[in-house]
């Protein structure tokens, strides 16, 4: 029943379920058109399903993308943070005492 797993890759998509639609996607176009129960929208057309394999690819990319980008802030903030010690002075000064006990236990530790 290729017509009701396309209806659900593009379910997937509306729920930002990008890999598992290309997964869906992929199947659908590996099996080829004519492989159905014989239905009247038994044929999908492949251009159909090339278009959205593509904009699958381009939303994983632009994701992928933002990912990288999210994880080079994290390791900039943590190279310009400093030390366990620094953290754990700062977060004495702010009256946040399980982190500063934490911070401290880890340099410490360390």
């Amino acid at each position: 029943m290729p017509e009701i797993e396309f209806a659900l890759a593009e379910l997937y998509m509306k729920q930002f379920r990008f890999y598992e639609a290309k997964e869906l996607l992929n199947e659908l176009k590996d099996r080829g058109p004519g492989t159905g129960t014989g239905g009247k929208n038994e044929k999908l057309e492949p251009v159909k399903v090339q278009a959205l394999i593509e904009e699958c690819e381009r939303k994983i990319a632009a994701w992928e993308e933002k990912g990288k980008g999210m994880h080079a802030l994290v390791q900039k903030a943590e190279e310009s943070y400093g030390d366990k010690l620094d953290s754990g002075l700062f977060y004495f000064r702010v009256k946040n005492f399980e982190r500063a006990l934490s911070s401290y236990s880890q340099a410490v530790d360390a």
